[in-house]
């Protein structure tokens, strides 16, 4: 069990956000404001 995966939480993907987010262009994967809501 000591590799096994978690998931969710931490760091996003570099090019993916959560379900229903997209990145937001100009922001470094990752950071405060990188992904936003799909339709904002």
């Amino acid at each position: 069990m000591a590799n096994a995966k978690k998931k969710g939480g931490g760091e996003t993907k570099k090019k993916a956000c959560w379900e229903g987010y997209e990145r937001v262009p100009g922001k470094k994967a990752g950071t405060k404001g990188s992904c936003k809501k799909k339709g904002t």
